[in-house]
């Protein structure tokens, strides 16, 4: 989040309101942050949940989300489930919720180095060597 916030500062145009991720994007990225499961990493919100949650409208989210994904912080698949009581010619399959996956920009990471320190070697390389 703090890379995601200087970024933002960094990039805002003279006279402009916001920056590029714009303050609903640090809203959708913070709850992003806080709805992900840590033990399975399941991070699978609808974008009614989230617009129920942040108060914000649907346009508001995806553009939002569009933004964030443009600047390399997530990305997701679309996922769709069949619908077995399908007949005749209309749609067989429909949308669900799409899985995210947040991601870490390069710019990022060298903030995140600095404020942690560098990542730790993977184990499988030190067994190899």
């Amino acid at each position: 989040m703090i890379a995601a916030e200087g970024y933002d500062r960094q990039h805002k145009q003279p006279g402009k309101r916001n920056g590029p991720l714009g303050h609903v994007g640090l809203e959708v990225l913070r709850a992003l942050y806080r709805i992900v499961c840590h033990r399975s990493g399941r991070l699978e919100p609808s974008i009614d949940y989230l617009t129920g949650k942040l108060r914000r409208s649907r346009d508001a989210i995806v553009r939002a989300l569009k933004a964030l994904k443009d600047h390399g912080f997530p990305d997701w698949i679309r996922r769709t489930e069949p619908i077995p009581e399908a007949e005749g010619a209309g749609p067989t399959i429909r949308q669900i919720s799409n899985a995210y996956r947040l991601c870490i920009p390069a710019f990022a990471r060298v903030i995140e180095e600095r404020i942690i320190g560098p990542a730790p070697v993977p184990a499988e390389v030190v067994q190899a060597l």
